[in-house]
């Protein structure tokens, strides 16, 4: 019963998607982490803003 799951094994082409995938996730973390952190700043200064009276 374990020798059936054991023989099985990734191919190339799965391990090539599998490793492509994950890079560009780690990638857009990367870029969405700048993005907050360089505009944390201005997003707390809005958030402590008083409401605007029309």
């Amino acid at each position: 019963m374990l020798d059936s799951a054991v023989d099985k094994m990734i191919s190339h082409s799965e391990l090539y998607n599998l490793a492509n995938s994950l890079g560009c996730l780690a990638m857009l973390t990367v870029v969405a982490y700048h993005f907050v952190s360089v505009n944390a700043r201005h997003l707390s200064a809005k958030s402590g803003e008083a409401p605007r009276s029309s």
